[in-house]
């Protein structure tokens, strides 16, 4: 995990890569939010200069709407 989002490089399927967040609902309920695709549409430079930023907006766009929080980022 980096800058509190998940990022898998071909992990779950050989030519797919993806990055994930998550947040916390007003009830306490888990969600998360994923952008993936083809490891040459979506290198991981452009998961993290792109999709990270835009996932991070997204939570928090949808966490004001709705309520709750983004999920706690831990180091690693």
């Amino acid at each position: 995990m980096r800058d509190g989002c998940a990022i898998a490089i071909g992990e779950w399927r050989e030519g797919l890569n993806a990055v994930a967040a998550g947040f916390v609902g007003p009830s306490g309920q888990r969600y998360s939010v994923n952008c993936g695709g083809a490891s040459h549409q979506c290198p991981p430079e452009w998961l993290h200069e792109h999709v990270v930023p835009a996932l991070h907006e997204c939570i928090a766009k949808i966490t004001r709407e709705i309520g709750g929080a983004p999920a706690r980022r831990h180091a690693v």
